[in-house]
Protein backbone atom coordinates (compact mmCIF):
# COMPACT_ATOMS: atom_id res chain seq x y z
CA UNK A 1 0.00 0.00 0.00
CA UNK A 2 1.43 3.09 -0.93
CA UNK A 3 0.39 6.57 0.60
CA UNK A 4 0.49 9.99 -1.53
CA UNK A 5 0.38 13.25 -0.03
CA UNK A 6 -2.59 15.59 -1.24
CA UNK A 7 -1.25 19.30 -0.52
CA UNK A 8 -3.39 21.77 -2.53
CA UNK A 9 -1.98 25.66 -2.66
CA UNK A 10 -4.84 27.41 0.04
CA UNK A 11 -6.66 24.40 0.80
CA UNK A 12 -5.67 23.62 4.57
CA UNK A 13 -4.32 20.47 5.80
CA UNK A 14 -2.97 17.97 3.69
CA UNK A 15 -5.40 14.82 3.16
CA UNK A 16 -3.79 11.16 2.81
CA UNK A 17 -4.87 9.48 -0.37
CA UNK A 18 -4.34 5.82 -0.53
CA UNK A 19 -3.45 3.60 -3.34
CA UNK A 20 -4.10 -0.02 -3.34
CA UNK A 21 -2.42 -2.21 -5.57
CA UNK A 22 -3.23 -6.28 -6.16
CA UNK A 23 -0.52 -9.04 -6.80
CA UNK A 24 -1.18 -9.31 -9.62
CA UNK A 25 -1.05 -5.63 -10.59
CA UNK A 26 2.30 -5.45 -9.08
CA UNK A 27 3.90 -8.33 -11.05
CA UNK A 28 2.49 -6.34 -14.14
CA UNK A 29 4.01 -3.14 -13.65
CA UNK A 30 7.41 -5.25 -12.45
CA UNK A 31 6.97 -6.84 -16.01
CA UNK A 32 6.75 -3.45 -17.67
CA UNK A 33 9.47 -1.71 -16.21
CA UNK A 34 12.13 -4.48 -16.18
CA UNK A 35 11.27 -6.55 -19.53
CA UNK A 36 12.75 -4.10 -21.59
CA UNK A 37 15.92 -3.54 -19.75
CA UNK A 38 16.73 -7.04 -19.68
CA UNK A 39 15.74 -7.89 -23.39
CA UNK A 40 18.42 -4.49 -24.44
CA UNK A 41 21.11 -6.39 -22.09
CA UNK A 42 20.13 -9.01 -24.31
CA UNK A 43 20.76 -7.83 -27.67
CA UNK A 44 24.01 -5.84 -26.09
CA UNK A 45 25.65 -8.74 -24.83
CA UNK A 46 25.05 -11.23 -28.35
CA UNK A 47 26.11 -8.39 -30.82
CA UNK A 48 29.28 -7.73 -28.90
CA UNK A 49 28.25 -4.43 -27.55
CA UNK A 50 28.62 -4.75 -23.86
CA UNK A 51 31.78 -5.49 -22.67
CA UNK A 52 32.58 -8.19 -20.86
CA UNK A 53 33.67 -9.19 -17.11
CA UNK A 54 37.11 -10.48 -18.60
CA UNK A 55 37.70 -7.02 -20.76
CA UNK A 56 37.13 -5.09 -18.27
CA UNK A 57 39.19 -6.65 -15.31
CA UNK A 58 41.95 -6.65 -18.24
CA UNK A 59 41.62 -2.39 -18.89
CA UNK A 60 42.14 -1.93 -15.47
CA UNK A 61 46.00 -2.94 -15.93
CA UNK A 62 46.07 -1.16 -19.09
CA UNK A 63 45.88 2.62 -20.15
CA UNK A 64 44.28 5.67 -19.60
CA UNK A 65 42.84 7.24 -23.24
CA UNK A 66 46.37 9.24 -23.61
CA UNK A 67 48.31 6.07 -23.06
CA UNK A 68 50.74 7.00 -21.00
CA UNK A 69 49.32 6.32 -17.47
CA UNK A 70 49.03 2.70 -16.85
CA UNK A 71 47.80 0.57 -13.68
CA UNK A 72 50.04 -1.74 -11.87
CA UNK A 73 49.26 -5.63 -11.54
CA UNK A 74 48.45 -5.70 -7.70
CA UNK A 75 50.80 -7.88 -5.23
CA UNK A 76 52.78 -7.33 -2.13
CA UNK A 77 54.02 -4.04 -3.37
CA UNK A 78 50.52 -2.56 -3.19
CA UNK A 79 48.60 -0.78 -5.78
CA UNK A 80 50.12 0.74 -8.40
CA UNK A 81 49.91 3.76 -11.10
CA UNK A 82 53.08 4.68 -13.82
CA UNK A 83 53.23 7.13 -16.28
CA UNK A 84 55.41 7.21 -19.25
CA UNK A 85 57.13 10.13 -19.48
CA UNK A 86 60.34 11.66 -21.38
CA UNK A 87 63.78 12.81 -19.55
CA UNK A 88 66.40 15.15 -22.01
CA UNK A 89 69.81 15.99 -20.88
CA UNK A 90 70.43 19.57 -19.67
CA UNK A 91 71.60 22.27 -21.90
CA UNK A 92 74.73 22.71 -20.17
CA UNK A 93 75.76 18.52 -20.35
CA UNK A 94 74.52 17.93 -24.03
CA UNK A 95 78.37 18.14 -25.46
CA UNK A 96 80.12 15.63 -22.76
CA UNK A 97 77.65 13.16 -24.58
CA UNK A 98 80.79 13.01 -27.31
CA UNK A 99 83.69 11.50 -26.54
CA UNK A 100 85.67 14.04 -28.54
CA UNK A 101 87.90 11.77 -30.31
CA UNK A 102 86.67 12.85 -33.67
CA UNK A 103 85.88 10.55 -36.33
CA UNK A 104 89.01 10.81 -37.39
CA UNK A 105 90.15 8.34 -34.63
CA UNK A 106 87.48 6.08 -34.95
CA UNK A 107 88.36 2.43 -36.38
CA UNK A 108 85.99 -0.77 -36.53
CA UNK A 109 87.65 -4.32 -34.84
CA UNK A 110 86.66 -7.68 -35.77
CA UNK A 111 88.19 -9.83 -32.96
CA UNK A 112 89.45 -13.18 -34.15
CA UNK A 113 88.95 -12.49 -38.05
CA UNK A 114 91.03 -12.98 -40.57
CA UNK A 115 92.20 -10.60 -43.54
CA UNK A 116 90.18 -12.57 -45.58
CA UNK A 117 87.14 -13.20 -43.25
CA UNK A 118 86.91 -9.76 -43.07
CA UNK A 119 86.92 -9.50 -46.98
CA UNK A 120 84.17 -11.93 -47.35
CA UNK A 121 81.89 -9.80 -44.74
CA UNK A 122 82.34 -6.66 -46.44
CA UNK A 123 81.59 -8.07 -50.01
CA UNK A 124 78.92 -9.89 -48.83
CA UNK A 125 77.34 -6.58 -47.05
CA UNK A 126 75.96 -4.83 -49.57
CA UNK A 127 78.49 -2.08 -49.87
CA UNK A 128 78.89 -0.09 -53.26
CA UNK A 129 82.06 -1.09 -55.21
CA UNK A 130 83.03 2.75 -54.56
CA UNK A 131 82.83 2.11 -50.46
CA UNK A 132 84.42 -1.15 -50.77
CA UNK A 133 87.19 -0.41 -53.12
CA UNK A 134 87.63 2.72 -50.08
CA UNK A 135 88.17 0.23 -46.70
CA UNK A 136 90.27 -2.41 -48.93
CA UNK A 137 93.04 0.43 -49.29
CA UNK A 138 95.89 -1.58 -47.35
CA UNK A 139 96.65 2.10 -45.50
CA UNK A 140 93.61 1.43 -43.90
CA UNK A 141 94.01 -2.11 -42.46
CA UNK A 142 95.97 -3.08 -39.05
CA UNK A 143 96.09 -6.81 -38.96
CA UNK A 144 96.98 -7.81 -35.53
CA UNK A 145 97.49 -11.34 -33.42
CA UNK A 146 94.02 -10.67 -32.32
CA UNK A 147 92.01 -9.69 -35.60
CA UNK A 148 91.44 -7.18 -37.75
CA UNK A 149 91.87 -3.17 -37.38
CA UNK A 150 90.09 -1.09 -39.94
CA UNK A 151 89.66 3.04 -40.09
CA UNK A 152 86.91 3.42 -42.38
CA UNK A 153 86.61 7.30 -44.35
CA UNK A 154 84.15 9.92 -43.46
CA UNK A 155 82.75 9.52 -47.50
CA UNK A 156 82.09 5.60 -45.99
CA UNK A 157 80.02 6.02 -42.76
CA UNK A 158 77.61 8.62 -44.15
CA UNK A 159 77.04 7.05 -47.51
CA UNK A 160 76.75 3.30 -46.25
CA UNK A 161 73.33 1.78 -47.64
CA UNK A 162 71.05 0.65 -44.55
CA UNK A 163 71.53 -3.40 -45.17
CA UNK A 164 75.67 -2.56 -45.97
CA UNK A 165 75.54 -0.44 -42.51
CA UNK A 166 73.19 -3.25 -40.45
CA UNK A 167 75.51 -6.18 -41.33
CA UNK A 168 78.78 -4.51 -40.80
CA UNK A 169 77.37 -3.02 -37.18
CA UNK A 170 75.58 -6.10 -36.06
CA UNK A 171 79.16 -8.01 -36.47
CA UNK A 172 80.97 -5.27 -34.75
CA UNK A 173 78.73 -5.58 -31.22
CA UNK A 174 80.33 -9.08 -30.67
CA UNK A 175 83.28 -6.80 -29.79
CA UNK A 176 83.79 -4.60 -27.10
CA UNK A 177 86.35 -2.76 -28.39
CA UNK A 178 83.66 -1.38 -31.16
CA UNK A 179 82.04 0.69 -28.11
CA UNK A 180 79.94 2.97 -30.93
CA UNK A 181 78.36 0.31 -32.29
CA UNK A 182 77.72 -2.02 -28.59
CA UNK A 183 75.79 1.43 -27.04
CA UNK A 184 73.86 2.84 -30.38
CA UNK A 185 71.27 4.61 -29.82
CA UNK A 186 68.07 3.41 -30.11
CA UNK A 187 64.01 4.28 -31.23
CA UNK A 188 60.84 3.35 -31.96
CA UNK A 189 59.69 3.79 -35.03
CA UNK A 190 56.26 4.81 -34.73
CA UNK A 191 57.50 7.53 -31.76
CA UNK A 192 60.11 9.04 -34.09
CA UNK A 193 58.00 11.47 -36.04
CA UNK A 194 57.01 12.95 -32.64
CA UNK A 195 60.56 12.34 -31.43
CA UNK A 196 62.12 14.89 -34.66
CA UNK A 197 58.71 17.06 -34.65
CA UNK A 198 59.99 18.23 -31.14
CA UNK A 199 63.69 18.88 -32.20
CA UNK A 200 63.77 21.77 -33.76
CA UNK A 201 66.27 20.72 -36.02
CA UNK A 202 66.56 21.88 -39.76
CA UNK A 203 65.36 19.77 -42.85
CA UNK A 204 68.95 19.05 -43.77
CA UNK A 205 69.66 17.70 -40.18
CA UNK A 206 66.92 15.41 -39.93
CA UNK A 207 67.91 14.29 -43.67
CA UNK A 208 71.60 13.57 -42.57
CA UNK A 209 69.79 11.69 -39.33
CA UNK A 210 67.65 9.35 -41.41
CA UNK A 211 70.34 8.57 -43.46
CA UNK A 212 72.29 6.88 -41.01
CA UNK A 213 69.68 4.91 -39.15
CA UNK A 214 69.09 1.39 -39.53
CA UNK A 215 66.71 -1.46 -38.60
CA UNK A 216 67.55 -3.88 -36.32
CA UNK A 217 64.45 -6.36 -34.58
CA UNK A 218 61.89 -4.22 -33.58
CA UNK A 219 63.95 -0.70 -33.53
CA UNK A 220 66.03 1.80 -35.29
CA UNK A 221 69.40 2.13 -34.41
CA UNK A 222 72.23 5.13 -34.66
CA UNK A 223 76.02 4.34 -33.85
CA UNK A 224 77.47 7.87 -36.08
CA UNK A 225 77.41 10.52 -33.61
CA UNK A 226 80.73 12.14 -34.26
CA UNK A 227 80.56 11.62 -37.90
CA UNK A 228 76.75 13.03 -37.94
CA UNK A 229 77.62 16.83 -35.50
CA UNK A 230 80.90 17.10 -37.76
CA UNK A 231 78.30 18.02 -40.58
CA UNK A 232 76.12 20.79 -38.41
CA UNK A 233 76.60 24.44 -39.14
CA UNK A 234 76.95 25.33 -35.36
CA UNK A 235 77.13 24.63 -31.78
CA UNK A 236 73.06 24.98 -31.48
CA UNK A 237 72.20 22.92 -34.08
CA UNK A 238 74.70 20.39 -32.55
CA UNK A 239 73.39 20.81 -29.35
CA UNK A 240 69.78 20.42 -30.80
CA UNK A 241 70.63 17.34 -32.49
CA UNK A 242 72.52 15.87 -28.93
CA UNK A 243 69.45 16.50 -27.16
CA UNK A 244 66.96 14.82 -29.55
CA UNK A 245 68.97 11.43 -30.13
CA UNK A 246 69.59 10.97 -26.40
CA UNK A 247 66.07 11.57 -24.82
CA UNK A 248 64.93 8.95 -22.68
CA UNK A 249 61.58 7.46 -22.31
CA UNK A 250 61.09 6.55 -18.41
CA UNK A 251 58.29 6.01 -15.80
CA UNK A 252 56.70 7.96 -13.33
CA UNK A 253 55.42 5.51 -10.65
CA UNK A 254 53.57 6.11 -8.09
CA UNK A 255 51.65 3.70 -5.08
CA UNK A 256 48.54 4.36 -3.67
CA UNK A 257 47.59 3.87 0.26
CA UNK A 258 44.08 4.04 1.57
CA UNK A 259 42.12 2.60 4.47
CA UNK A 260 41.64 -1.17 3.24
CA UNK A 261 44.91 -1.31 2.61
CA UNK A 262 47.32 -3.91 4.38
CA UNK A 263 49.74 -1.41 5.73
CA UNK A 264 51.87 -4.34 7.32
CA UNK A 265 51.99 -6.11 4.16
CA UNK A 266 53.47 -3.24 2.43
CA UNK A 267 55.96 -2.24 5.19
CA UNK A 268 57.13 -5.52 4.78
CA UNK A 269 57.62 -5.15 0.83
CA UNK A 270 59.01 -1.90 0.73
CA UNK A 271 60.70 -1.63 4.10
CA UNK A 272 63.31 -4.47 2.63
CA UNK A 273 66.96 -3.30 3.81
CA UNK A 274 66.64 -2.19 7.44
CA UNK A 275 63.82 0.23 6.54
CA UNK A 276 60.86 -0.42 8.22
CA UNK A 277 60.76 1.40 11.01
CA UNK A 278 60.61 4.67 8.63
CA UNK A 279 58.24 3.55 6.17
CA UNK A 280 55.76 2.05 8.30
CA UNK A 281 54.87 5.18 10.52
CA UNK A 282 54.64 6.87 7.02
CA UNK A 283 52.04 4.20 5.39
CA UNK A 284 49.91 4.35 8.90
CA UNK A 285 49.89 7.96 7.81
CA UNK A 286 48.70 7.93 4.57
CA UNK A 287 46.08 5.38 5.34
CA UNK A 288 44.28 7.73 7.52
CA UNK A 289 43.83 9.99 4.94
CA UNK A 290 40.35 10.23 4.19
CA UNK A 291 39.86 8.32 0.42
CA UNK A 292 43.68 7.76 0.53
CA UNK A 293 46.15 9.44 -1.43
CA UNK A 294 49.64 8.69 -3.68
CA UNK A 295 53.07 8.41 -2.71
CA UNK A 296 55.63 8.54 -5.59
CA UNK A 297 58.14 5.47 -5.59
CA UNK A 298 61.22 7.98 -5.16
CA UNK A 299 59.96 8.55 -1.54
CA UNK A 300 60.69 4.66 -1.15
CA UNK A 301 63.46 4.02 -2.78
CA UNK A 302 67.32 3.65 -0.52
CA UNK A 303 69.08 6.71 -0.31
CA UNK A 304 71.40 6.07 -3.33
CA UNK A 305 69.01 5.25 -5.46
CA UNK A 306 66.58 8.23 -4.09
CA UNK A 307 69.53 10.54 -4.85
CA UNK A 308 70.04 9.36 -8.20
CA UNK A 309 66.58 8.99 -10.22
CA UNK A 310 65.80 11.18 -13.00
CA UNK A 311 68.89 12.71 -13.03
CA UNK A 312 72.00 12.22 -14.70
CA UNK A 313 75.44 11.63 -13.45
CA UNK A 314 78.08 15.00 -13.21
CA UNK A 315 81.24 14.96 -15.42
CA UNK A 316 84.01 15.80 -12.97
CA UNK A 317 87.66 14.82 -13.25
CA UNK A 318 88.04 13.92 -9.31
CA UNK A 319 85.08 11.44 -9.75
CA UNK A 320 85.07 9.80 -13.50
CA UNK A 321 81.64 9.46 -14.89
CA UNK A 322 83.32 6.20 -16.42
CA UNK A 323 82.48 4.79 -12.90
CA UNK A 324 78.98 4.93 -12.74
CA UNK A 325 77.74 2.52 -14.95
CA UNK A 326 74.91 -0.09 -14.77
CA UNK A 327 77.16 -2.83 -12.35
CA UNK A 328 78.14 0.40 -10.33
CA UNK A 329 74.62 1.31 -10.04
CA UNK A 330 73.21 -2.08 -9.13
CA UNK A 331 75.37 -3.29 -6.77
CA UNK A 332 75.70 -0.03 -4.63
CA UNK A 333 71.50 0.28 -4.66
CA UNK A 334 71.12 -0.11 -1.06
CA UNK A 335 73.88 1.58 -0.25
CA UNK A 336 74.24 4.82 1.73
CA UNK A 337 77.19 6.18 0.49
CA UNK A 338 78.62 4.53 -3.04
CA UNK A 339 81.33 1.82 -2.95
CA UNK A 340 83.79 2.45 -6.44
CA UNK A 341 84.89 -1.10 -5.83
CA UNK A 342 81.68 -1.86 -7.94
CA UNK A 343 83.88 -0.88 -10.79
CA UNK A 344 85.81 -4.17 -10.56
CA UNK A 345 84.27 -7.42 -12.17
CA UNK A 346 86.16 -9.49 -9.51
CA UNK A 347 85.27 -7.78 -6.97
CA UNK A 348 81.64 -7.89 -7.70
CA UNK A 349 81.81 -12.00 -8.43
CA UNK A 350 83.51 -12.75 -5.09
CA UNK A 351 80.66 -9.83 -3.51
CA UNK A 352 77.78 -12.16 -5.31
CA UNK A 353 79.14 -15.35 -4.29
CA UNK A 354 79.46 -14.19 -0.82
CA UNK A 355 76.31 -12.04 -0.12
CA UNK A 356 74.07 -13.46 -2.89
CA UNK A 357 72.26 -16.29 -3.89
CA UNK A 358 70.73 -17.66 -7.24
CA UNK A 359 67.11 -17.19 -7.89
CA UNK A 360 64.84 -18.23 -10.80
CA UNK A 361 63.43 -14.55 -11.57
CA UNK A 362 62.90 -11.79 -9.77
CA UNK A 363 59.92 -11.17 -6.54
CA UNK A 364 61.46 -8.71 -4.30
CA UNK A 365 62.60 -5.13 -3.80
CA UNK A 366 66.13 -5.31 -4.59
CA UNK A 367 66.69 -8.52 -6.59
CA UNK A 368 69.76 -8.36 -9.38
CA UNK A 369 69.05 -8.44 -12.99
CA UNK A 370 72.03 -9.48 -15.15
CA UNK A 371 71.48 -9.74 -19.01
CA UNK A 372 74.33 -11.40 -20.51
CA UNK A 373 75.22 -12.76 -24.14
CA UNK A 374 75.27 -16.87 -24.83
CA UNK A 375 79.02 -16.34 -24.08
CA UNK A 376 78.37 -15.62 -21.21
CA UNK A 377 79.02 -11.91 -21.00
CA UNK A 378 77.25 -9.72 -18.87
CA UNK A 379 76.38 -6.53 -20.71
CA UNK A 380 73.71 -5.26 -18.21
CA UNK A 381 72.57 -5.49 -14.69
CA UNK A 382 69.67 -3.55 -13.07
CA UNK A 383 67.14 -3.51 -9.56
CA UNK A 384 63.97 -4.63 -9.64
CA UNK A 385 61.96 -2.65 -7.55
CA UNK A 386 58.08 -3.77 -8.27
CA UNK A 387 55.39 -5.14 -10.76
CA UNK A 388 58.44 -5.58 -13.51
CA UNK A 389 59.99 -2.21 -12.61
CA UNK A 390 63.41 -2.20 -12.46
CA UNK A 391 66.02 0.63 -11.98
CA UNK A 392 68.77 1.06 -14.24
CA UNK A 393 71.30 3.40 -15.79
CA UNK A 394 71.62 2.17 -19.31
CA UNK A 395 75.34 2.70 -19.69
CA UNK A 396 78.29 4.78 -17.90
CA UNK A 397 77.85 7.67 -20.95
CA UNK A 398 76.48 10.95 -19.41
CA UNK A 399 73.46 10.86 -21.40
CA UNK A 400 72.47 8.40 -19.72
CA UNK A 401 70.16 8.84 -16.81
CA UNK A 402 69.23 6.46 -13.86
CA UNK A 403 65.45 5.50 -14.27
CA UNK A 404 63.15 3.70 -13.96
CA UNK A 405 62.20 1.13 -17.25
CA UNK A 406 59.72 -2.41 -17.24
CA UNK A 407 61.75 -5.35 -17.60
CA UNK A 408 60.89 -6.11 -20.88
CA UNK A 409 61.20 -2.93 -22.31
CA UNK A 410 65.05 -3.18 -21.00
CA UNK A 411 64.91 -6.80 -22.43
CA UNK A 412 64.22 -5.69 -25.83
CA UNK A 413 66.08 -2.61 -25.80
CA UNK A 414 69.28 -4.54 -25.33
CA UNK A 415 68.55 -7.34 -27.77
CA UNK A 416 68.04 -4.61 -30.36
CA UNK A 417 72.01 -4.19 -31.20
CA UNK A 418 72.65 -8.10 -31.13
CA UNK A 419 71.52 -11.19 -33.51
CA UNK A 420 67.87 -12.20 -33.26
CA UNK A 421 69.44 -16.33 -33.13
CA UNK A 422 71.10 -15.31 -30.04
CA UNK A 423 68.95 -14.23 -27.39
CA UNK A 424 70.07 -12.53 -24.28
CA UNK A 425 70.13 -14.82 -20.90
CA UNK A 426 68.88 -13.46 -17.85
CA UNK A 427 70.59 -14.45 -14.25
CA UNK A 428 68.90 -13.20 -11.14
CA UNK A 429 69.93 -12.50 -7.27
CA UNK A 430 68.98 -11.95 -4.06
CA UNK A 431 70.70 -10.81 -0.85
CA UNK A 432 71.23 -13.53 1.48
CA UNK A 433 70.09 -11.09 4.32
CA UNK A 434 66.51 -10.61 3.05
Amino acid sequence: MTTLENNSEGKGPSTPVHLVLSRKAIFLLAVFLFVPWLLTTVVFWKTGLLPKISQIRQSLFQSDATGRTIMGHPGPWGELEYTRIVTEMPNELAFTISDGAGPELQRWFFKGYSKEQVTDLLQSSGLSPEHLSSLMQTNRWEITADGCWIKPSEDVILGMNENARRKIYLTLTRFTENEPQRTAFNFRPQLLNERIANSGLSNKSVELFKSLLYHQGSFLLFADLDYALQKLPNDEEKRRFIKMVSRKSTLLAKLRVSSVTDVDRLTAYWGTGGRAKDLGPLFDSLARVPGGCMIDFVHLLPPFARRRLYTYPMAQTNAPVSLQDCNWSTMNFFNSEPDDRFVDRDFIINKLQTDYYPISGPEHLGDLIFLTLPTGESIHSAVFIADNIVFTKNGKAISQPWIFMKLEDLMELYSAPYPPEEPLKVFCYRMKTF
